[in-house]
């Protein structure tokens, strides 16, 4: 359910234009001439986590290490459980699991975590994403988000996408292709509306 199923798929990423279709981050990107390959991780995984059986399913599991990419699960930790509740009444909560650390700036990557410096360079970083970030439905216009929060997460990042719940999305727009583009990574992820119904009802 978290990692692979109609509310959680493995990004296609493409490094500078070109297309790696093998890329999953267990073996980089853009091979020998790339000049800034990816270097070795988890797959890029893109999720809805605002989605109720995504929430159940990330509140059930214990402290397994990819259950920590979950939001609800960080924010439960942390003593925030109302809060994430609230966020996903009003938001479309879309998370980038393992976005690679070696694609974020080096002010992101270096700076001590926590610290002043770091904050302002997660939060511009994360400016920077939600400028190239977007739901993209059929015959309509792109759908951006209101914000987009940078987590650090080991040497990767937990990117978070909130998208208004004034906006809606139903079933009969039949698909959405989630895309992230900061002009150097561009990731993407379609997502089958019609496959993601949690008890007769279409769940995001």
């Amino acid at each position: 359910m978290v990692t692979d199923s109609p509310w959680a798929k493995q990004a296609k990423v493409s490094i500078r234009g070109q297309i790696d279709s093998s890329f999953d981050s267990r073996r980089g990107a853009g091979g020998a001439e790339d000049p800034n390959p990816v270097e070795a991780g988890a797959p890029i995984v893109v999720r809805w986590d605002s989605a109720l059986p995504v929430r159940e399913a990330c509140a059930a599991g214990g402290l397994e290490r990819y259950l920590f990419s979950c939001y609800s699960k960080l924010l439960s930790l942390s003593d925030q459980s109302r809060q994430f509740a609230e966020l996903a009444k009003s938001f479309y909560i879309i998370t980038v699991a393992d976005f690679p650390g070696n694609m974020a700036p080096a002010r992101a990557r270096y700076a001590p975590q926590h610290s002043d410096a770091a904050n302002a360079a997660l939060t511009e970083m994360g400016q920077r994403l939600q400028r190239g970030t977007a739901l993209r439905r059929k015959g309509k216009d792109p759908f951006r988000p209101d914000r987009v929060l940078v987590l650090p997460a080991g040497r990767d990042f937990l990117v978070v996408a909130f998208f208004s719940r004034l906006e809606h999305i139903g079933p009969e727009e039949k698909t959405v292709t989630f895309e992230m583009d900061d002009g150097s990574i561009d990731i993407q992820a379609r997502f089958d509306l019609r496959k993601m119904s949690y008890k007769g009802t279409l769940a995001l």
